[in-house]
């Protein structure tokens, strides 16, 4: 299977293939990883991928990829940035 990702700057995606692999676009930094967690940084906030013995099999900071490995248990955003409060009316 063939899959097409932008490589537009603010843009970015996770394929995750039988939670033992994942593919990532649009990653500017590898901020930190451990047997645990991966931590990546996007334009759009940092991403945290969980699970058992995780590996960092690839990181490309020209093109934006990075390829993690492991016995994934969890994807979460890590949102530094302040979000507007909505009012309901």
């Amino acid at each position: 299977m063939s899959v097409e990702f932008s490589k537009s700057g603010s843009e970015h995606s996770i394929y995750v293939l039988a939670r033992k692999e994942a593919k990532l676009t649009g990653v500017t930094r590898l901020v930190s990883f451990d047997e645990n967690y991966v931590v990546l940084s996007t334009a759009q906030g940092e991403i945290e991928i969980s699970g058992h013995n995780m590996q960092v099999d690839g990181f490309d900071p020209i093109e934006g990829s990075a390829f993690v490995s492991g016995e994934l248990s969890g994807i979460n955003y890590i949102d530094d940035v302040p979000r507007k409060k909505k009012k309901l009316w």
